[in-house]
């Protein structure tokens, strides 16, 4: 899997990441450096503030690129910033990962952002199996059809919260930094 580590301060020069025309400055070095690696690492090592405004500035457009298979995992963020980034994950309604990265490896993941009941127990049923078909979620829970579960999956990989690789006919999903094979 092709993993691109953007150390956002180092990119920028700044430890202070605060408003759109500072992040839209930013942003052609961070788009630069997150090619179209499968996973991208915004890595806020250093940062003392992570605003709103900066992230709609130079990170959103990570989320909204539908030309690239690319999922994004925010790490390192400044404590104060949290809410921050909640606020964002309300204002698209879209949720956003946040982890550790000690030795290169995503370790304790965290969903900021609001999911509804069967969101969230697909994503749990990706994180106990390492990776779901829309069948198997019909098997697990028939609260929804397979088309439902798939819509699901699908809504779920449209806001970059999950990958997904084709398996015949159907699709497997998985969490962004684990490749389906090695679950």
């Amino acid at each position: 899997m092709q993993v691109a580590h953007v150390r956002v301060v180092a990119l920028g020069g700044d430890v202070i990441l605060a408003s759109r025309r500072k992040g839209e400055r930013h942003r052609v070095e961070i788009e630069a450096a997150a090619g179209v690696a499968h996973l991208v690492v915004l890595d806020f090592e250093g940062a003392e503030v992570l605003t709103p405004s900066y992230f709609f500035g130079s990170l959103w457009f990570l989320w909204e690129r539908q030309h690239v298979e690319q999922c994004s995992v925010l790490v390192n963020v400044p404590e104060p910033s949290y809410d921050d980034v909640e606020l964002v994950t309300k204002l698209k309604r879209t949720p956003i990962w946040a982890a550790r990265y000690p030795a290169s490896t995503i370790t304790s993941p965290t969903l900021l952002g609001d999911l509804e009941t069967t969101d969230s127990f697909a994503l749990e049923q990706v994180f106990n199996l390492g990776s779901v078909s829309a069948s198997e979620m019909a098997v697990a829970d028939d609260v929804l059809s397979v088309t439902g579960w798939n819509n699901r999956l699908a809504g779920l990989w449209q806001k970059k919260v999950l990958t997904r690789r084709r398996h015949g006919r159907m699709f497997r999903y998985a969490l962004p930094w684990r490749s389906e094979e090695n679950g």
